[in-house]
């Protein structure tokens, strides 16, 4: 169910969201999505592959909306995708070292409202997505544990 839930929901949130920008965009767009095959064959097994694609997504589009109006909500929304997107694959790790570094770069506040900015969008990213690796490790698989890194 979860493959379905977040394909379907990646594939309609950023059709609606192109749609607002760019008609012709947005058909194009949901025409490449769906015609990719290993996109619809994540439909009918069980994977993690569209949950990890949706929060990728969402970086993107909230990285572009911050930078395009500069507010507090898609700022937040940033952080936590980033978190969500770093705690869900490596490479979504890498995508949220890059969107702070972005902000850090490419943020119109001076020197040290850059720093500031990326200060708290760091935290954001490591509580959204920090905390779940400490459950994990603490209450879920255990992986440190079990893999002999640590020994209790």
């Amino acid at each position: 169910f979860c493959s379905i839930f977040y394909g379907f929901l990646m594939a309609a949130w950023l059709f609606l969201y192109f749609y607002r920008k760019d008609k012709l965009l947005s058909f194009i767009m949901l025409f490449a999505l769906l015609s990719a095959p290993q996109y619809l064959e994540k439909f009918l097994t069980f994977d993690i592959d569209h949950y990890r694609l949706f929060f990728h997504a969402g970086v993107f589009v909230f990285l572009y909306n911050y930078f395009e109006k500069k507010d507090l909500l898609s700022f937040i929304l940033l952080g936590i995708f980033s978190g969500f997107s770093a705690f869900t694959h490596s490479i979504g790790f890498m995508i949220s070292v890059m969107t702070c570094c972005s902000v850090v770069f490419f943020t119109d506040n001076g020197f040290c409202g850059r720093i500031k900015y990326g200060f708290y969008l760091m935290c954001l990213m490591l509580f959204f997505g920090g905390v779940y690796y400490l459950i994990d490790i603490i209450w879920g698989s255990g992986w440190i544990f079990k893999s002999g890194f640590i020994s209790l």
